[in-house]
């Protein structure tokens, strides 16, 4: 097991908390806190979700734009379910895979009617297939760029319209990120050890449309509370 992935495994949630929860933008707030975004912000914590979800809503319009009307989507690393909830609110037929069984568990507690399973990302099956396909903060835990190139495959290959990855750590700022960090939390490097991020270069994904005659989408990430996002970008890929 990697380190991250014993990390994942130690989140945990209060499953009657979940199921006493009536307004559907807490159950989401709650999943994305168990999902790893449970940054201490005090008075800033409203501020900060609220954020994430107008990167959502963000989401939701750049696909619009794109690729027309869609009804389903499936994720690959849907944690807790965060996420797919919010699609779920508007009706798509939404699935989804994890590395974590405790993730999945809890994504299973609120999306009843979903198929999540607990598996490794390049695992997916490619049989049935999603309008769009979608990664949220994840590709930065894969292990390599040739990871990442398998499960990339198997995403497009599962997609009938598009695929959508969202804050990818970019390979061209890696060194101002680390120093960004460095200086930022008290002893980085003893606190992260083997705990590393991936960085992948917006030309890998060049590459990938030039080999599949796709078109690439580029955006940055716009959240002024999540200081990682200002080394980060998001990519759509739509499907010819």
């Amino acid at each position: 097991m990697n380190n991250w992935k014993a990390i994942w495994n130690r989140r945990e949630a209060d499953e009657c908390f979940l199921q006493s929860l009536e307004d559907p933008k807490a159950i989401w707030r709650e999943l994305k806190r168990i999902d790893g975004f449970d940054v201490d912000l005090g008075d800033s914590a409203d501020a900060y979700y609220n954020a994430f979800y107008k990167s959502w809503e963000e989401e939701c319009a750049l696909l619009n734009t794109h690729i027309g009307p869609w009804n389903s989507i499936y994720e690959v690393g849907c944690g807790a379910g965060a996420t797919l909830y919010l699609f779920s609110r508007q009706n798509k037929k939404i699935g989804g895979i994890d590395y974590s069984r405790q993730s999945t568990d809890i994504a299973k507690i609120v999306l009843k009617e979903a198929e999540i399973a607990c598996m490794e990302a390049d695992h997916i099956s490619t049989d049935e297939k999603f309008d769009v396909v979608m990664a949220d903060s994840v590709f930065a835990y894969f292990p390599d760029e040739a990871y990442v190139s398998d499960v990339l495959e198997k995403m497009y290959e599962k997609a009938h319209k598009a695929v959508l990855i969202t804050e990818i750590f970019d390979k061209e700022l890696e060194d101002a990120c680390m120093q960004y960090r460095r200086a930022k939390i008290q002893n980085y490097d003893e606190k992260y050890k083997n705990l590393d991020k991936l960085f992948i270069s917006k030309s890998m994904f060049e590459m990938f449309s030039q080999k599949h005659g796709c078109e690439l989408v580029f955006t940055s990430v716009e959240n002024p509370y999540y200081w990682n996002s200002q080394f980060m970008y998001n990519v759509l890929i739509i499907k010819k």
